[in-house]
């Protein structure tokens, strides 16, 4: 539950987040990565988005599998008109990655702010924490793209990370709050894990 004192303690922070940004709409991605079409979402997730396969051990780019392209089309459908995508739960993390990756890749397009929504701040963070992970490994393995670093808050070393400042200027945040909390207000992209368990999902989407 949010009290108040940590309302205007978050509060404060997001303020201060946004006087450090950086002012500019130019993409962060360089050609075909920069234009805002589905085929190059699928691309940069395919192309420039690497995740840890804990199971085996491996540092992985999302592979260029068709229910992969799928996604990314149906994620870029969804966002262009503003509607929900519900995707039925999956065991495979690897669909947390490309939809982290899909995020990262649409705020980088452009300036803006973004929410994931998890039941806990373990789960919340951790997805914010491959935001960080993908990020980190797209500087160190495409150095051509030339892309600034990136800011965290948080304690990145045990996948723990509250906040995400691109270079472009765009927020990425999380939120672990009762679910009935409404937290999407503003927000270019809001994610809610664990859909099932919210009492009015739409609250959150129709802000």
């Amino acid at each position: 539950m949010i009290t108040p004192e940590l309302k205007k303690t978050q509060d404060l922070l997001e303020a201060h987040i946004r006087e450090l940004q950086p002012r500019s709409n130019k993409p962060l991605w360089p050609a075909p990565y920069n234009q805002n079409t589905a085929e190059a979402g699928y691309r940069f997730v395919t192309e420039c988005w690497w995740g840890d396969n804990t199971a085996d051990g491996l540092v992985e780019l999302m592979p260029t599998k068709p229910y992969v392209k799928e996604l990314a089309y149906d994620w870029h459908d969804s966002f262009l008109n503003r509607q929900a995508l519900l995707i039925e739960k999956s065991r495979r993390l690897i669909v947390s990655w490309i939809c982290r990756g899909l995020e990262t890749w649409q705020m980088g397009l452009e300036r803006g702010d973004s929410i994931i929504i998890d039941q806990t701040y373990e789960n919340a963070a951790e997805h914010l924490w491959r935001v960080h992970f993908g990020l980190t490994e797209l500087r160190r393995r495409r150095p051509e793209f030339r892309l600034a670093a990136h800011r965290t808050l948080g304690s990145v070393d045990v996948h723990r990370v509250d906040d995400i400042v691109l270079p472009n200027g765009s927020t990425m945040t999380q939120g672990y709050q009762k679910p009935d909390s409404e937290q999407g207000k503003g927000k270019k992209i809001v994610t809610l894990e664990e859909v099932s368990k919210y009492r009015s999902p739409s609250a959150y989407w129709g802000q």
